[in-house]
């Protein structure tokens, strides 16, 4: 009898559980963490640096290279005009927060060889591509 009991209580808590809103929350770094990155770094050092995990790591078998992408957000300062022009201005009371944006990191050997970010791969892309052709 105490059997079937428990089995009646797991399976409502497993009932209720699976119910359960989950919420997902992005984590972010910022660019005062992605100025802190240097070329020669360490995977370890980076994710350090950035101080959280990537959210996505694309592994290239041909050349045993690998880009990690992180979310990354950039930190302004919004000023009211009575205070503009007051030493108070200056205090960041509320950190605000301005795009959301990709970071790319190419890892090759181990090391940090060039990173990125989503609004400059285009320009980066064609100069990685230069060079490519350049080591040919």
């Amino acid at each position: 009898m105490k059997n079937i009991i428990y089995i009646n209580l797991a399976l409502i808590l497993f009932t209720l559980s699976s119910c359960a809103e989950r919420m997902v929350i992005t984590e972010f770094t910022t660019t005062g963490e992605i100025y802190d990155l240097t070329i020669g770094m360490t995977e370890a050092e980076v994710i350090n640096t950035l101080g959280i995990q990537p959210y996505e790591i694309q592994y290239n078998f041909q050349d045993e290279s690998k880009v990690l992408m992180w979310n990354y957000r950039r930190p302004y300062h919004e000023v009211e005009r009575e205070i503009k022009t007051t030493e108070a201005a200056i205090n960041i009371q509320n950190p605000k927060w301005d795009d959301e944006e990709i970071l790319h990191v190419h890892i090759e050997n181990g090391k940090l060889a060039n990173y990125y970010t989503k609004s400059a791969e285009s320009s980066s892309k064609s100069l990685m591509n230069k060079k490519i052709d350049l080591e040919k």
